[in-house]
């Protein structure tokens, strides 16, 4: 198993082949041109990534990044945790996704070799 940090919270988990892409940013500005990655993402690399899966955590820009998601494929299986809202599932058909999956807390993701994912739940007051 392979861990790679990508960029802010951009991480790809590998396992026997199976690429595992979350919260990528990896392409351009977040917010309005007011965020940037620093240090700066390597694009040679962005440009190679292959994404078997994309797990998104939440809707914030700077983890649901149109320009880097559409870069990596629409036709990639995207992996959303469970929400009261139904907003990032209809954006990411607006963008013309069509392979994704809501998940709910503790539920296994996605069984990867050996490899389980869970989506956990965090509590916050937004």
């Amino acid at each position: 198993m392979e861990f790679e940090i990508l960029s802010h919270a951009g991480l790809r988990i590998e396992h026997d082949g199976v690429n595992l892409i979350v919260d990528p940013w990896l392409v351009g500005s977040a917010y309005w041109r007011s965020w940037w990655n620093y240090p700066p993402v390597d694009m040679t690399r962005a440009r190679a990534l292959r994404a078997d899966f994309i797990y998104l955590t939440h809707i914030h820009w700077d983890h649901f990044h149109g320009p880097s998601l559409r870069a990596l494929g629409k036709d990639v299986q995207v992996l959303i945790p469970e929400d009261r809202y139904s907003r990032m599932r209809d954006d990411l058909r607006a963008m013309g996704f069509k392979r994704v999956s809501r998940n709910s807390a503790r539920q296994v993701l996605r069984t990867i070799g050996e490899f389980l994912g869970y989506a956990v739940p965090v509590l916050s007051a937004d």
